[in-house]
């Protein structure tokens, strides 16, 4: 039986799945952005009848990534809630 946290993880999925990757990447919306020190996260989507969309973000937020964001937020969470003992704690994933 799937839970909310499945739910969510489908949407975040099917988000990011349905996105052009320059949206995804928000090249103008964060011009500008300086990131001193941060986690890239690289995202390959692949599927049958399409070609391979590779997106790039660095140190992704609510503001400046808001789609990966979400993904990656609600990926670890529900890791977390299936996992409660693992070593994926937010304070050895920056954050997420």
């Amino acid at each position: 039986m799937p839970t909310a946290g499945h739910r969510a993880l489908v949407l975040a999925l099917d988000s990011v799945y349905r996105s052009p990757a320059a949206h995804l990447e928000r090249a103008d919306a964060n011009r500008g952005r300086i990131v001193l020190d941060g986690t890239s996260v690289d995202v390959v989507v692949k599927a049958r009848q399409q070609p391979e969309k590779n997106v790039y973000a660095l140190s992704p937020s609510p503001t400046s990534h808001p789609q990966l964001y979400r993904l990656l937020h609600v990926a670890l969470d529900l890791y977390r809630q299936q996992q409660p003992a693992a070593l994926l704690d937010q304070r050895y994933t920056y954050g997420y």
